[in-house]
């Protein structure tokens, strides 16, 4: 019966009395990136461990009626993104903590960066989410509409795209930042990048708008080299045309040149199997002009 017990008890229960959640969701002990064991001699430090991190459901248990797997999920994996990607970023902390990166240490970047771990699991476990992405959608007096509408008034407005910066998605970060983008939108020339990625879009349809009420726009897209390992007629070398060489039987001197090499022949992974490097094309082309 599909995993069910026969009716009238074909039911599946769940219980959440109780919910087993992990006391860390992050750890690392790392020597600093240029210790070496000749010049330095035995690391004598605490108990060496590679980055390890846990996210949804193996970091904390989910609780369904509330739908907090998915909510605690994805912040949890851009917490790890963020520590992974700040692991050997030593000054990241140093303006906030007001040190001088000359100085900072990197067994101080990496407590620091350790401290910042859990209290981003804490936020994530509280779910102390931050306003904007609460919503899913940029505030109208928030820095990025703020600023958009002064650059462009007939821009559309961006879709909300989360960042692993902590300081944009937890509501207790984000008021630490405080009025930081206020005082950066003193400067004329500083741009916010989701309002400089929205000004590049509508600067891109302006340019290529047919008119159309629909707002079409127009794009050329790049010229077809070969459909299945047969070269399109007139595209020779490096994309260049010459006469002779099109897509023919199998005995044409064109096919016969070679065969077409493998996905990832000259480009690494490639799932496109028909296309055909430059070298191949300029032999084809030779075996035609021959």
């Amino acid at each position: 019966n599909g995993g069910f017990v026969d009716a009238p008890n074909d039911c599946m229960a769940f219980d959440f009395a109780e919910c087993w959640n992990t006391k860390k969701s992050i750890v690392f002990n790392l020597p600093p990136p240029d210790y070496d064991v000749p010049r330095d001699g035995p690391w004598t430090g605490k108990k060496l461990v590679p980055l390890v991190g846990l996210c949804g459901d193996a970091l904390l248990e989910p609780f369904w009626p509330m739908g907090l797997g998915l909510k605690r999920g994805w912040q949890a994996i851009m917490d790890t993104c963020y520590a992974v990607d700040n692991l050997y970023n030593r000054t990241m902390f140093c303006e906030r903590r007001g040190q001088d990166p000359d100085t900072w240490t990197w067994d101080s970047h990496f407590e620091t960066l350790k401290d910042q771990v859990v209290l981003n699991f804490e936020n994530c476990n509280r779910l102390k989410v931050a306003e904007e992405l609460g919503k899913g959608e940029y505030s109208e007096k928030g820095v990025v509409l703020t600023q958009l509408k002064k650059k462009s008034k007939d821009a559309e407005k961006p879709p909300f795209e989360v960042e692993i910066d902590p300081w944009t998605r937890y509501e207790p970060l984000e008021k630490e930042r405080g009025d930081e983008w206020k005082s950066k939108l003193k400067d004329e020339s500083w741009v916010h990048p989701v309002v400089q990625k929205a000004l590049n879009i509508k600067a891109y349809y302006d340019e290529h708008a047919k008119g159309g009420r629909n707002g079409e726009i127009e794009y050329t897209g790049k010229q077809l080299i070969s459909v299945n390992g047969k070269i399109v007629g007139g595209f020779g070398k490096a994309g260049s045309s010459f006469k002779g060489v099109a897509a023919g039987p199998p005995s044409s001197p064109a096919a016969n040149a070679g065969p077409v090499p493998p996905p990832g022949a000259r480009f690494g992974v490639n799932p496109l199997a028909g296309v055909v490097p430059a070298d191949l094309l300029s032999k084809r082309a030779a075996a035609v002009d021959a």
